[in-house]
């Protein structure tokens, strides 16, 4: 469960498309709280809501609870699953600054995530066994309360899909 819920953390973090300039810097204490949104796979029109709770456990720990409703990937809904990333682990955490996942579930398959101030990229490989999509490349960026993003999903056979998310901060922690 906690590698699902990493991965819901980096579909938060794809949002928005990444601008060319210099990225302001993250203060990673901001993506605390509730956030709502939408999602749109423009090529087949399919969509859905993103539901996700960002939690302090401890010092050194951020737990995260997330549900997608719709058509992910072909799949169908996902969650409700959570799970805990740890301050200062390079592989799957946070520091101050900065965001970093690194894991592989049923749903997005083999993923990485990374954050540059506050633009994000999300790269992944082999989604949800049995369906078109082979991989996905997703860049975002935050501006102040809202999340938002694109997504291009590589087809198995020839062809790409694209895709779009919004998210913002419901309430504050």
């Amino acid at each position: 469960m906690r590698r699902i819920s990493l991965l819901g953390v980096a579909l938060l973090l794809l949002a928005t498309v990444a601008v060319r300039v210099r990225a302001a810097k993250l203060d990673t204490s901001t993506l605390l709280g509730v956030w709502d949104g939408t999602f749109t796979n423009e090529t087949f029109g399919s969509n859905g809501t993103i539901h996700v709770e960002t939690t302090v456990e401890s010092p050194d720990q951020v737990r995260v609870d997330w549900t997608l409703n719709g058509n992910v990937f072909g799949c169908g809904s996902v969650g409700p699953v959570g799970g805990v990333l740890l301050r200062n682990l390079k592989s799957n955490g946070y520091t101050d600054t900065k965001v970093f996942v690194k894991g592989e579930d049923s749903v997005f398959g083999i993923v990485k995530i990374k954050s540059k101030g506050t633009n994000f990229k999300a790269r992944g490989k082999n989604p949800c066994e049995g369906v078109a999509a082979k991989k996905y490349r997703a860049k975002a960026t935050l501006e102040g309360n809202t999340l938002s993003g694109t997504m291009k999903i590589k087809l198995a056979g020839s062809g790409t899909a694209q895709a779009s998310f919004t998210v913002t901060k419901a309430q504050a922690p």
